[in-house]
């Protein structure tokens, strides 16, 4: 899951799906109905993320991984 999935099907030739706008029950509901495996956070994140994003941890069904520059990776579990 990404912030803009047609621009990073474009680089990385991989389907994604676009984060949804809510907090991170939603995030954890559309990745589990579609089967997504990470979610990745870049500065311009949904702002009902900004906690997450500011304070990157694991939370039940999110495992945080790393930050690379300004974009935090999680593993959704």
């Amino acid at each position: 899951m990404v912030n803009n999935s047609p621009g990073y099907y474009a680089v990385n030739r991989r389907p994604a799906l676009t984060i949804p706008d809510g907090g991170v029950e939603t995030s954890l509901a559309v990745g589990e109905r579609y089967e997504a495996d990470y979610l990745i956070l870049e500065s311009n994140h949904p702002a009902s993320l900004n906690s997450l994003y500011d304070h990157p941890m694991d939370l039940p069904g999110l495992h945080y991984l790393f930050t690379t520059d300004a974009t935090r990776v999680f593993a959704l579990k």
